[in-house]
């Protein structure tokens, strides 16, 4: 078995090298985050770029695309970052344990009809979903 990947929620978003918060961060979504956002999510979750991929359902034409425009649209970069929290998120409710966050996503959850919380990240009502579901678990709140 493989050693743990640690990351603490505290400096994940410095690890992502992104910095921003309210009209910034707007503004950075706005504008649409760098492709290297993806990319810098895959290696901190100690994953392929096309692991991820597969994770978010994301189509190799789209991160073709991204590639070529340099960046996401506004839309892929609100997700995106939406993605992103909940995964600092199960950091702080893992302990930092990527891989225990990771197979927490493919385990189908009794709280989420018995599906897997990965197959939620294609909107942000799946977003805000899992959000409430591990705060409801780090505070202890039956589902």
């Amino acid at each position: 078995m493989s050693e743990p990947v640690m990351l603490l929620a505290e400096s994940f978003w410095e690890e992502m090298a992104f910095e921003g918060s309210g009209p910034a961060l707007w503004k950075s979504i706005n504008d649409g985050l760098s492709n290297v956002f993806f990319s810098r999510l895959a290696l901190l979750l100690d994953m392929q770029e096309i692991e991820l991929a597969e994770l978010l359902a994301i189509k190799v034409s789209t991160r073709r695309r991204w590639s070529k425009a340099g960046k996401l649209s506004c839309a892929e970069s609100d997700l995106l970052y939406g993605v992103s929290e909940v995964f600092r998120d199960l950091l702080s409710l893992y302990e930092g344990d990527v891989n225990a966050a990771l197979r927490w996503l493919d385990t189908p959850a009794r709280a989420l009809n018995h599906i897997p919380p990965a197959s939620f990240f294609t909107n942000h009502v799946g977003i805000k979903l899992l959000k409430i579901h591990i705060w409801r678990i780090e505070h202890g709140v039956a589902g």
